[in-house]
């Protein structure tokens, strides 16, 4: 069965772009995540199917913050190689994948104190002022809270085209590394305004604005393949 079938795991940083950018703003969209893939031999061929989770590390966006990752499934063909002790597999895969986006809050929006101190509404004597302004929230690193809640997230067609290269360890156990190019189209590529607008003007929506998401991408894996290469 371990001639026939072939179970991949494996470590991999990705490398995002397209989308409009936020102005003033280029994120390099650097991702780290894990792979699993599967197929069967079936004559020179090797179907199967391989899924992608990935995870951007929270970062600065202007005066806010951004997380986002994304989780692909595709359907695998690869054509197996001998190159020497090693396998080179070029693969195409097809599928469809999930990419979400949502705002970080660099702090919990103030609550304003409606009621002044020593302010009793029914003792004509006391002397009511206006409460104090509600102070500004932003934390040390200058973001600021903005409060819409965007946390959104797209489902689109992938196509990728990849290459593995197989050596091998021991009786069926390969070091597996991988080299892919994955295409994310129909994806919201335009920027992300807030839906919340500062009332006091002072916080310009495009310093809040965060990007849109990539059109492609790029993987470099390595890992373990158990089975055939």
């Amino acid at each position: 069965m371990l001639a026939e079938l072939s179970l991949a795991v494996s470590y991999e940083q990705g490398w995002a772009s397209g989308g409009d950018r936020a102005p003033g703003v280029d994120t390099d969209g650097r991702s780290s995540g894990f792979g699993v893939a599967a197929c069967v031999k079936t004559g020179g061929m090797c179907l199967g199917a391989r899924l992608h989770h990935a995870r951007e590390a929270d970062q600065i966006v202007n005066l806010t913050g951004m997380a986002r990752g994304d989780t692909s499934a595709l359907a695998t063909a690869a054509r197996p190689i001998a190159v020497g002790k090693m396998v080179v597999t070029p693969e195409l895969g097809l599928g469809v994948g999930r990419m979400w986006t949502r705002r970080v809050e660099s702090c919990v929006a103030p609550s304003p104190d409606m009621t002044p101190p020593n302010c009793d509404p029914t003792d004509p004597m006391t002397m009511c002022e206006p409460p104090p302004p509600v102070p500004m929230c932003s934390d040390p690193a200058g973001k600021v809270f903005v409060g819409d809640g965007l946390s959104v997230a797209t489902i689109t067609p992938r196509a990728s085209a990849a290459v593995r290269v197989a050596v091998p360890l021991f009786d069926h156990v390969w070091l597996d590394a991988l080299a892919s190019f994955t295409m994310l189209p129909f994806g919201h590529g335009t920027t992300y305004a807030p839906a919340v607008l500062d009332p006091t003007g002072q916080i310009p929506p495009d310093a809040v604005t965060l990007p849109g998401e990539p059109d492609t991408s790029i993987q470099l894996g390595i890992g373990i393949r158990v089975g055939a290469p």
